[in-house]
């Protein structure tokens, strides 16, 4: 499976230098079609998983620009659950049950130490990867430093307790509308956890970093812009719109390609199976939908 991205930014580049055009009026219109490219190829770069603030006005509140799918939504440290009369639910979540709410500082700094464990123990897997032994002193110092921090990890998670029904707050609920999320809370800060389109680090969306996809969304791009009245010395719109056609279906196979990882655990999916019914009420505490902020 490949993974690894490639900014829109070089498509650009990429098409001033194979084509060569008199003037830059297409540029505006380029990340529309490249938009359009990745549609057509039916698949895009693996989403990022973000957590970002909403703020609640009258009941509402604006989702981010770069949302491609919603995973999660929290109020005070709640995980609030999606629909209208959740009375019946018998909701179980998750809180700190002390007099004092749990400090906002605790959840950032747990933010803070789940990216960071993340980030040792792929560090880790590169450095045995390379050939170090795990009895090698720079691995140990590795695992050391990973412990540590689960530690930490484990100290902050402590304080989280599981709350019965009774003690759930307000029983509070969202529902979503077009690109806006619709609360029982009048005036709040939401903390939401998404799926986002891959951007790089100017905001450009980014695509899969291989030659057949890039030269797919490249011909989609030619195209569009021989339809404006861009004209080439050798090629036609039909001879740019075929050669996307050639690497389109190439592209989306290509992407689809997975590894051995994901067969494992596609297999393990329907082989051996284990529920989790306590899933949605965990949360990203100690559930399996860890995203690398909220745990």
């Amino acid at each position: 499976m490949n993974i690894k991205k490639y900014s829109t930014k070089g498509i650009l580049a990429k098409i001033f230098n194979d084509f060569q055009p008199s003037n830059s009026a297409w540029i505006a219109s380029c990340y529309d079609w490249i938009g359009e490219a990745v549609q057509a190829i039916g698949f895009h770069a693996n989403s990022e998983t973000k957590i970002a603030e909403v703020c609640i006005v009258n009941h509402r509140g604006n989702f981010p620009c770069d949302i491609e799918g919603l995973i999660a939504v929290y109020h005070n440290n709640y995980r609030l659950p999606m629909g209208s009369d959740v009375s019946g639910y018998g909701i179980v979540n998750w809180h700190k049950d002390t007099p004092k709410d749990l400090d906002n500082q605790d959840v950032v700094n747990l933010d803070k130490l789940i990216v960071l464990l993340t980030t040792q123990q792929n560090d880790y897997i590169i450095l045995i990867d390379s050939g170090v032994l795990p009895t090698d002193p720079q691995a140990i110092a590795q695992e050391e430093l990973i412990k540590t921090t689960s530690a930490k990890i484990t100290n902050i998670a402590a304080n989280f307790t599981l709350a019965t029904p009774t003690q759930y707050k307000g029983l509070d609920y969202y529902n979503v509308n077009k690109n806006q999320i619709i609360t029982s809370v009048e005036e709040a800060t939401f903390r939401i956890v998404y799926w986002a389109f891959p951007t790089d680090e100017d905001g450009f969306p980014e695509i899969l970093d291989t030659f057949k996809y890039k030269e797919a969304v490249e011909w989609y791009c030619m195209y569009k812009m021989m339809l404006k009245g861009y004209n080439h010395a050798q090629l036609k719109w039909t001879d740019a719109f075929q050669m996307f056609e050639k690497y389109r279906q190439q592209a989306s196979n290509e992407a689809k390609m997975v590894g051995q990882d994901d067969m494992e655990r596609f297999k393990n999916m329907w082989t051996n199976p284990n529920f989790n019914r306590d899933l949605w009420q965990n949360g990203f505490i100690f559930g399996e939908q860890q995203t690398g902020y909220i745990r």
